[in-house]
């Protein structure tokens, strides 16, 4: 009698455990086992038993099974690593609006839309990915990408994208404590200088490195671009390099070197920047100092910043930043601009900040002072994705 009971048994404990099976299978189980006690095959405390260690097992091996379906819902460390087309293509639609008023003189005193950003992304495949972002005030297109992620120190990207140069330039606009960037940044940074938003067309290597305490201590760029600007083919036969490097002894403590040389238009001119930046964080308070110096052709320019903030609280925040732009270094006349700035910003939620800045400038060659303020509104939608 018992070597009959193991067959049956076994053939019930296969088929309750079978993925296509389990959903309706617990009842009719449960009617088998009864009929078994009654025709005396089995008795009823082995019933009872079978049913404890049945029910044990079936909730081991179902929770071993992820069904094809959800994969393409996993995190991309769960993912199949065999660099084949996921179940679905993944496509993320983020952006931001940027609301603004300005007051200064020699204007009218309006409103704006500043920006309204509209950025797609996602994943081909578990290594490759993309990036499209259009601004839709200046109707452009700003970035349109694809980045080959080959394993975590080494990722190639080409098409139109960020220059790696200057922390500054590189956050995104709607990641900017100050409502406008520092005078230096706006005027001399490679992207910024031309009018591009700080992109241009070409590729690049970068990639993170010696993790050490959840931190990566090093992280590169080293890119080769037309330097002619966005959505413009190159105008000479030169292409213009860019390399930074960002070392991080310290958690809350980086310093970042930039390097960028070309040259411009049909003549070819001479373009070379060099930038050394520290961000520090320490508590409430963050502080970056960056100082940017080069030359176009025969005329040399530098200039910094210095800015601080206060995180008061986890809505408010207290800035302030003094920045100097020499845009015509070694000659006669006193050529500086120096600009002070104090603001706040108030996080009303995740997606809604309120932006405050009063801002003194100080032209050194006409010998007058300005005063701007400039009030802001940005809303953005597609949570990190917007942060681009």
């Amino acid at each position: 009698m018992r070597q009959k009971r193991l067959p049956l048994l076994a053939f019930v404990a296969i088929a309750i455990t079978l993925p296509g099976f389990a959903q309706n299978a617990a009842s009719e189980v449960d009617q088998l086992l009864d009929l078994l006690v009654a025709k005396n095959v089995i008795t009823l405390t082995e019933a009872s038993e079978f049913r404890a260690s049945l029910k044990k097992n079936s909730s081991s091996v179902s929770n071993s099974i992820v069904p094809q379906a959800s994969i393409g819902q996993l995190p991309p460390a769960e993912r199949p690593a065999n660099g084949q087309t996921a179940a679905h293509a993944v496509l993320n639609i983020g952006g931001y609006v940027q609301g603004r008023f300005t007051e200064a003189p020699g204007s009218t005193n309006s409103f704006e839309i500043r920006r309204a950003r509209l950025i797609f992304d996602g994943r081909l495949t578990d290594s490759v990915g993309y990036q499209v972002q259009l601004d839709g005030v200046k109707p452009q297109l700003l970035d349109a990408k694809v980045d080959f992620i080959l394993f975590h120190p080494l990722r190639i990207t080409v098409g139109q994208f960020k220059i790696p140069f200057s922390s500054e330039s590189y956050t995104a606009d709607n990641l900017l404590s100050f409502i406008e960037r520092s005078t230096v940044v706006n005027s001399f940074s490679p992207g910024r200088d031309n009018g591009s938003n700080g992109r241009d067309i070409g590729m690049q290597l970068s990639g993170k490195t010696l993790r050490f305490h959840g931190t990566d201590r090093v992280e590169y760029f080293a890119g080769v671009l037309n330097g002619a600007g966005i959505n413009i083919k190159d105008d000479n036969h030169y292409k213009d390099v860019a390399a930074r490097l960002v070392l991080r002894p310290l958690k809350q403590f980086a310093v970042i070197g930039n390097y960028y040389n070309g040259a411009t238009g049909i003549k070819e001119a001479g373009r070379e920047r060099t930038d050394l930046e520290i961000n520090l964080t320490q508590g409430r308070i963050s502080t970056a100092v960056e100082y940017i110096w080069g030359h176009d052709g025969p005329v040399h320019r530098r200039g910094w910043y210095a800015q601080s903030a206060y995180h008061a609280s986890r809505r408010w925040e207290a800035l302030f930043r003094f920045d100097k732009f020499d845009p015509r270094q070694h000659t006669a006349t006193l050529t500086a601009l120096n600009n002070y700035v104090v603001g706040t910003n108030f996080f009303l939620n995740p997606y809604i900040t309120l932006q405050a800045n009063y801002e003194r400038q100080q032209d050194l060659i006409a010998r007058r002072s300005t005063n701007v303020v400039l009030l802001q509104t940005q809303f953005q939608f597609g949570g990190e994705r917007a942060k681009q």
